[in-house]
């Protein structure tokens, strides 16, 4: 800067002092002591902590907060230049005589003297500063301390109770002993169950079903991609320092990658395929003794004590895991939601109340109140399958049917265009996205699949009952010229099967794995033109036929894997590793915190993030450790000891 220069804004300066005909404690004095170095921590607070780049910076927290006559605010506001308003988002370093709502005060002097070639617009200003934020230790956060330091406590007494030698497990051999203390038994048993030794050999003991081993890894890749996707979301939400990029013509969302971000929300329905084709396959395993009321007990039993934990920690700890300069902001989320809705989603109707989805506790737990009410229906198809089977095939179709019908029809009455980030976003999430009778096509695919895998097994099994009865009539042959001919024709067919079973299991792989990423990519066609392409005619016909279209693609390859258990194949056994076994029983508690790490970690950050593909590639990696952590710490504290108690309970 030259002299000139800076002769011109000493004098601005001085000008602008002389403006200023308040009391000297006013925020206005105190600011003008800063920017005019009356105030001896007046550059750090204006020139060092204060943000300035363009649209979006939040200034150094850190310093601010360390300054003992300051305190940081962020402000969105308006820049007016020559009519055209930039909308801005800056963290503020200013004197603490300035009160939240003196700082549009603030931001305007700042304007005025840095800025003098526009002013601020009129539209309101979003102001919120660290320190109104305050940490309480309110009833519910005491209730949930205790709640977490008894869990602790008998985690850690069941732990040392294994190296205690009068503590030990009785051994079912030693008949003395178990006559000679009952209560004695059900408190080592109890302890055992409670142990983290017991709980991790639970934990990392091997899938016992290896025909269904493969879908561990499923669940987990889906998961992973679950998180991935809401990594980027959630840090869209606290915003990016690029989001002009992003959101440009030529910018990443444009871009063919960006569907596979969008397209996590296909994992969910995987989640739905699978929950729909294990419930109704394990039913039909125990044919005989299926149990309706315990079938609706266990399904509650195994949900509600982790999502309550969870929900109490969110609701009543989270905001003590973070700081920083938007950290705050959590508390009024966490209170106009948790705060008034906690029981809709403690109870599973979060997806129809509250009305609005952006209302909802937990908001993402959306897919537990839709996956319990399919469970709540399920017996419908279950029991008409049981007696019926062709009815119960038929059952299904049908409300696969009237769930696309309903599709067709909410887009087309409330004029939805299928892209996020759109006008009709909301729109799309309160009326399509978390609602049962338009999600339940996976679900239903896969109670669909189960039947017919179920069939198939029947006629399998007749057949060889057949074969071997044809076998024990070859034995019985007095022609053995005849007897060489079976034997012939027998190893024909049997090799002949073994190609037919590549040719039709490869072909089918194929179909499905397209399937699955056309589903993915036709949506590309209408974000590469930022959402200007399609009608809503094309967005009825993509959301009605999509998650049905999903739940197929999963199926096809579930059904090779299935019906052909010897089949080679290298994805088969890369789903089927070991390593899966443990991650699949951490999911559903990872699908529960993940959300809460993130934005925590988020809402902590003293920087916007940059939308960039190593950045976002490091973040899901890091949530997605974090995230199955933390859900290990829910195993072990609430879901594992409640199933040992369920099965206490049973026997």
């Amino acid at each position: 800067m030259n002299l000139n220069n800076q002769i011109i804004i000493l004098i601005l300066l001085i000008f602008c002092f002389s403006l200023i005909k308040c009391d000297p404690t006013t925020c206005q004095q105190k600011y003008m002591e800063a920017i005019t170095g009356q105030n001896p921590e007046g550059v750090e607070m204006i020139f060092l902590a204060t943000g300035k780049d363009m649209p979006t910076d939040l200034g150094d927290y850190d310093l601010c907060t360390m300054l003992k006559t300051a305190h940081h605010c962020v402000v969105s506001f308006g820049l007016n230049v020559s009519g055209t308003v930039t909308p801005l988002k800056w963290g503020f370093c200013i004197p603490k005589e300035c009160t939240q709502d003196d700082v549009s005060v603030a931001v305007s002097l700042y304007i005025s003297i840095f800025y003098s070639f526009a002013t601020v617009s009129d539209q309101p200003m979003d102001v919120f500063c660290a320190d109104n934020f305050k940490k309480k230790y309110s009833a519910g956060v005491i209730i949930t301390l205790i709640i977490v330091i008894i869990s602790s406590c008998l985690v850690i007494s069941g732990t040392i109770s294994k190296f205690i030698p009068n503590l030990k497990p009785i051994k079912e051999s030693d008949e003395y002993e178990i006559k000679r203390s009952k209560w004695k038994i059900m408190l080592i048993d109890c302890l055992n169950n409670l142990s983290l030794q017991t709980n991790w050999q639970k934990l990392i003991q091997k899938f016992p079903d290896t025909s269904l081993k493969y879908l561990n890894g499923i669940r987990v890749i889906s998961m992973f991609w679950i998180i991935f996707g809401h990594t980027v979301i959630i840090q869209l939400s606290f915003g990016y320092n690029n989001e002009v990029f992003l959101f440009d013509e030529k910018g990443p969302l444009s871009k063919w990658p960006f569907q596979f971000i969008l397209g996590a929300e296909f994992a969910v329905d995987t989640f739905f395929f699978l929950s729909g084709f294990l419930m109704a396959h394990l039913a039909f395993e125990r044919r005989k003794s299926f149990n309706i009321g315990l079938f609706y007990f266990h399904r509650f039993w195994r949900l509600l004590p982790s999502l309550g934990f969870v929900l109490l920690v969110f609701t009543f700890l989270a905001i003590f895991f973070g700081d920083g300069p938007y950290f705050g902001e959590l508390k009024p989320i966490i209170d106009d939601t948790c705060g008034k809705y906690w029981y809709s989603s403690l109870l599973f109707f979060n997806n129809f109340y509250p009305k609005h989805f952006g209302d909802e506790c937990m908001g993402w737990v959306w897919y537990l109140a839709n996956d319990t009410q399919f469970y709540i229906i399920s017996p419908i198809f279950l029991y008409s399958f049981f007696y019926f089977p062709l009815i119960g095939l038929s059952l299904v179709a049908v409300f696969i049917i009237v769930s696309i019908a309903l599709n067709f029809w909410i887009v087309h009455h409330w004029n939805i265009n299928f892209i996020m980030f759109g006008p009709t976003q909301e729109d799309y999430n309160d009326k399509i996205y978390t609602k049962p009778y338009t999600r339940i096509p996976p679900f239903l695919v896969g109670c669909a699949l189960a039947m017919f895998l179920y069939l198939l097994k029947s006629r399998k099994n007749n057949e060889i009952n057949q074969k071997e009865n044809d076998e024990n009539q070859l034995l019985i042959e007095k022609d053995e010229e005849e007897k060489q001919l079976r034997i012939r024709n027998s190893k024909f067919k049997r090799l002949f099967t073994k190609y037919k079973q590549h040719i039709i299991s490869t072909s089918i792989f194929l179909a499905s794995l397209t399937l699955l990423i056309a589903m993915v990519m036709i949506p590309y066609d209408n974000y590469k033109h930022l959402g200007t392409k399609w009608t809503v005619n094309t967005s009825a016909w993509y959301i009605g036929f999509s998650k049905f279209g999903w739940g197929i693609g999963i199926a096809g390859i579930v059904f090779i894997y299935y019906y052909y258990p010897t089949l080679k194949s290298i994805v088969k056994d890369f789903l089927s590793l070991d390593i899966w076994t443990p991650l699949a029983k951490l999911t559903y508690n990872a699908y529960l915190v993940h959300p809460i790490i993130m934005s925590n970690v988020d809402y902590s950050s003293r920087i916007l993030y940059n939308y960039s593909a190593m950045p976002i590639f490091f973040n899901t990696t890091t949530n997605v450790i974090l995230s199955y952590f933390f859900s290990l710490i829910v195993y072990f504290l609430i879901e594992r000891p409640f199933m040992h108690l369920e099965r206490f309970i049973m026997s």
